[in-house]
């Protein structure tokens, strides 16, 4: 197995948790001691479904740049029980949607989200049926004290962890998507053989584009002119009156 499974497991390990945790709402709800428990039992459900979609949002990240057919890739997000986890060819994709070097790490989140699921589904007295598993020999009010008890201890803890990995998984593939996203960009240039512009050169070609038919104008106004002064300047040259007065010294420094 590649390990990428075990995202499937942990998929179908919240609405498991969610839907065992039920029947101690309707098992408890006429007990003497139901109101103290109940603000930390619906914290549980609540957080639970919170981080369920937190998870599923994290599923999409990683599903989204690896090419495989659309329903596959929701059947992967959306179904829990999908046996598509355990496909190898989908299996071979996934290894290379992750690098190598950050592989062990994020297996080892998706382990630890599933041993915490599996340890706050083993706090609930429920059975493999769904039923509610208390002693005979107990109240119902003393099995919720027993339970309030062992919640306010380790409760908490447990629900910090998941929403810790979610958001741990969150951060990592935001930036790795983002990374390899500004990667494809990078790979998309010119010809090897093109010269290398830099980031102002369209502007360059544009204001170009638009100065050349003033530099144009202007350069003819500027030809025309030097053209009608070399007229004036010859005509003025060959009026003998106008001509300056050359001596002998002058030209020849005596």
């Amino acid at each position: 197995m590649s390990g990428f499974e075990i995202a499937g497991i942990v998929l179908g390990g919240f609405p498991i948790l969610i839907e065992a945790a039920q029947p101690l709402s309707r098992y408890f709800q006429g007990a003497e001691r139901w109101w103290h428990f109940k603000r930390d039992f619906i914290t549980l459900i609540s957080t639970i479904e919170d981080e369920s979609i937190a998870y599923s949002q994290n599923l999409e990240l990683l599903l989204t740049p690896v090419d495989i057919d659309p329903e596959v890739k929701a059947s992967l997000q959306e179904d829990s029980g999908s046996r598509l986890w355990y496909d190898p060819e989908i299996q071979a994709k996934l290894r290379g949607r992750i690098k190598i070097q950050y592989m062990s790490w994020f297996l080892r989140q998706l382990i630890e989200m599933r041993e915490t699921l599996s340890e706050i589904l083993g706090m609930l007295p429920i059975k493999k049926n769904g039923e509610v598993d208390f002693p005979r020999t107990t109240t119902v009010d003393y099995e919720l004290l027993r339970l309030k008890q062992s919640f306010s201890t380790r409760r908490q803890h447990l629900l910090d962890k998941i929403v810790r990995i979610n958001e741990s998984l969150y951060k990592f593939l935001a930036k790795d998507s983002h990374i390899n996203a500004e990667a494809a960009r990078s790979s998309e240039v010119a010809p090897s053989d093109a010269p290398a512009f830099g980031p102002n050169h369209k502007s360059f070609i544009y204001i170009n584009k638009k100065i050349s038919p003033i530099h144009s104008s202007l350069l003819k106004r500027f030809l025309s002119s030097v053209e009608t002064f070399s007229e004036m300047d010859t005509r003025y040259m060959l009026i003998p009156e106008k001509q300056p007065h050359l001596s002998g010294s002058t030209v020849f420094g005596n």
